[in-house]
């Protein structure tokens, strides 16, 4: 566990070679902010 710092870029790997097609909902939450978004997987 790092911790964000503000003016930096940080980047997180996703597999999800095994979930199913659908619409999926992520957060992401540091110490100032949580950020609540969807995202799709359709193939």
């Amino acid at each position: 566990n790092q911790e964000a710092q503000q003016g930096h870029e940080y980047r997180l790997d996703f597999n999800g070679a095994a979930l199913p097609n659908g619409v999926y909902i992520y957060r992401m939450t540091t110490q100032n902010e949580t950020i609540i978004e969807k995202f799709m997987i359709a193939r």
